[in-house]
């Protein structure tokens, strides 16, 4: 089993290979930047304090403690 088909691809040559490999490189670029952003929005909901949990003077209102 030879080796060929994994030789250096040039950068202008528009392989099947270096579309294979950009392809792959922005799918996971935008991969990261969407479980970046999921992990910012997670911890700014656990920084904040409940609605349910703000203002503990007044009647609950919250529907999951009906």
């Amino acid at each position: 089993m030879g080796l060929e088909g994994f030789g250096p691809v040039s950068a202008g040559d528009g392989s099947p290979q270096l579309r294979h490999v950009l392809a792959h490189a922005i799918t996971t670029i935008l991969l990261l930047i969407t479980l970046v952003a999921a992990g910012w929005q997670f911890v700014a909901s656990v920084d904040e304090p409940s609605a349910c949990l703000a203002d503990s003077s007044r009647p609950s209102t919250c529907p999951h403690e009906r």
